[in-house]
C-alpha cells in the first residue's frame, strides 16, 4: 500500500524516537561517565544536542535526529534512504497515472481496471448492434419495395398495366389490403403527347375537323365503339374488337343472349386466350385473328424501306374514309410512356401539325392523345423481341367476300344472285368452340 509523504514521514520519526529511547535507557549513564573517553557518543541530556546533532539528511527533510552511537547513525541513514526511495517510487506511480489520464480522453480501459469504461463500451456495442439490425431491416424493406416496383415495371413492359401513382406510404399501407399496397391509378402523358380532352387537344380536333381535307372521317365510327381493354394484356384483342364493330362486321357468333357482337373472349383462334391474357399477342397473331373474323387486311412492317412519307400517305387515305382503319403496333418507350409493345387505332390526322390521334384502349392508363407522326413512325421501327421483327401497321377494311368464319354473312351474300360469291376459304384456325357456335347460328337463324 502506498503512503502519503506526511504519513511516511511520521512513521519514520516514530521509529527513530523508539530506537533512541532504547539506546538512552541502556547506555545513557555509561555514556555520560565516558564523555571524555568516547567523544563520538552523544547523549540526549547534553545541552548541545540541538546544535551538534544535525546531519545532511536531517537538514534535507527537516527531521530532528539525535545520535547515540555510530550504529544508530547508520540506521538513521538507512531508514532515510529507504524512505526517500519509497517516495520516489510513489511519485513515479503518480506521474504514470496522471499521464495515463491525459492520454485517454475516455475512462481507462479494462487493463486499467475501469468498470465505468467497460459498462459504457458494452452499452455502445449494444446500441451499435441495434442500429445495425434496424438498418438491415430498413434495407430489406427497401429491397422488397424495389423488387415489387421492378415486377410492376416488367409487367408494364409486356402489358399496358394500370399504373400512375404507387401507394407506398407506410401509414396507408397498414390501412389498405395487401393487393392495394402496390397499385396504380392512371399515368401522366409525356410532353410529346397531347391529351385529347385538353384545351390544346380540343383545338387540334376542331382544326382537323374543319380543314378542307377533313382527315377526321374515321374518328366517328371508332368513337362509337371506343372501349377499354378488359385485361392488362388485351390491347390487341380490344383494339380488334373495337375496329370490327366500327366496320359493322357480323361476327357470326353469339356474344351474350341472342346478340352477335365482337368481344375479346370471342377471339379464341390463332392463339390461346390464356396465353393472350398473360403475354398479349404479336402483330402476326393480330393479322391472323383479323382475317379469321371476316376483315380484309394489308400489313406493313416498319423496316428501313418503309419511309415516313409512305406512312403519311397510308394515314391520310385511311382517315379520309370511314371504312378503313389503321391499327398501329408500336413501342411505348419511344413515345416516353411506360411499357413497350402496344396496339392502338388511328382516330384522325392533323395535316398542318403532322400529328395523329391515337385512341388508346388502355384508357385506365393513358387517355386518347395526339402525337407526332414521325415519332410514331420511329416507335413502329422498334424490334419486337417475341418475333425478332420490326413492328408495323395493319389496315383493316371490310370486304365483299368474307375471308373467315363469318358464316351468316356468307349465307346472306350467297342468297343474292346478283352478287357473285367466291367459295369461302377453309377456316384458317378456328377452334372447335368457334365452329360449334357457328353451327348453332346456322341451325337457328
Amino acid at each position: 500500500m502506498l503512503l502519503s509523504r506526511r504519513a511516511l514521514c511520521t512513521r519514520v520519526l516514530k521509529r527513530c524516537r523508539r530506537d533512541q529511547q532504547k539506546t538512552c535507557v541502556s547506555s545513557c549513564s555509561a555514556a555520560c561517565a565516558l564523555r571524555d573517553a568516547a567523544p563520538d557518543l552523544v547523549c540526549c541530556q547534553w545541552p548541545s544536542v540541538a546544535a551538534t546533532s544535525a546531519s545532511p539528511a536531517s537538514e534535507e527533510f527537516n527531521i530532528p535526529v539525535v545520535y547515540h552511537s555510530q550504529r544508530s547513525r547508520e540506521q538513521q541513514h538507512e531508514m532515510l534512504s529507504a524512505w526517500k526511495d519509497a517516495m520516489q517510487r510513489s511519485d513515479a506511480i503518480q506521474r504514470a497515472q496522471q499521464q495515463q489520464k491525459k492520454e485517454c480522453s475516455l475512462p481507462m480501459d479494462m487493463e486499467c481496471g475501469c468498470k465505468t469504461k467497460r459498462e459504457e463500451e458494452e452499452k455502445e456495442a449494444l446500441a451499435l448492434a441495434e442500429a445495425q439490425a434496424k438498418k438491415q431491416q430498413q434495407q430489406q424493406q427497401l429491397l422488397e419495395q424495389e423488387r415489387l416496383r421492378k415486377e410492376a415495371e416488367m409487367m408494364a413492359a409486356t402489358t399496358p398495366a394500370l399504373q400512375v401513382e404507387v401507394i407506398n406510404s407506410a401509414a396507408q399501407s397498414k390501412q389498405l389490403p395487401q393487393q392495394m399496397q402496390m397499385s396504380f391509378h392512371r399515368r401522366h402523358l409525356p410532353l410529346d403527347c397531347i391529351a385529347f380532352s385538353s384545351p390544346e387537344g380540343r383545338k387540334l380536333f376542331v382544326e382537323a375537323l374543319n380543314s378542307s381535307q377533313n382527315h377526321m372521317q374515321i374518328y366517328f365510327p371508332l368513337a362509337e365503339q371506343f372501349i377499354t381493354q378488359a385485361e392488362p394484356a388485351y390491347c390487341g384483342l380490344s383494339t380488334l374488337a373495337m375496329c370490327l364493330n366500327a366496320l359493322q362486321i357480323d361476327p357470326g357468333r353469339l356474344w351474350k343472349g341472342a346478340w352477335r357482337w365482337f368481344s375479346e373472349e370471342l377471339f379464341d383462334c390463332c392463339t390461346s386466350l390464356s396465353v393472350a391474357k398473360e403475354k398479349g399477342i404479336s402483330l402476326s397473331e393480330f393479322i391472323c385473328l383479323a382475317r379469321c373474323n371476316g376483315v380484309m387486311t394489308s400489313d406493313v412492317r416498319a423496316n428501313e424501306d418503309f419511309t415516313l412519307d409512305q406512312f403519311r400517305e397510308i394515314v391520310k387515305k385511311s382517315c379520309a374514309t370511314n371504312n378503313q382503319i389503321v391499327v398501329l403496333n408500336y413501342s411505348r418507350k419511344v413515345l416516353g410512356q411506360t411499357g413497350d409493345g402496344h396496339f392502338s387505332p388511328i382516330g384522325g390526322y392533323h395535316e398542318e401539325r403532322d400529328m395523329v390521334l391515337l385512341l388508346d384502349v388502355a384508357r385506365f392508363k393513358y387517355p386518347p392523345h395526339w402525337v407526332k407522326l414521325s415519332l410514331v413512325h420511329a416507335a413502329m421501327q422498334r424490334i419486337d423481341e417475341s418475333s425478332g421483327k420490326p413492328r408495323g401497321l395493319v389496315v383493316l377494311k371490310e370486304g365483299a367476300h368474307a375471308t373467315g368464319p363469318t358464316l351468316v354473312k356468307n349465307m346472306v351474300l350467297s342468297a343474292d344472285p346478283s352478287m357473285p360469291v367466291r367459295p369461302a376459304p377453309k377456316v384458317c384456325c378456328s377452334t372447335e368452340k368457334a365452329l360449334e357456335s357457328a353451327r348453332h347460328i346456322v341451325n337457328n337463324p
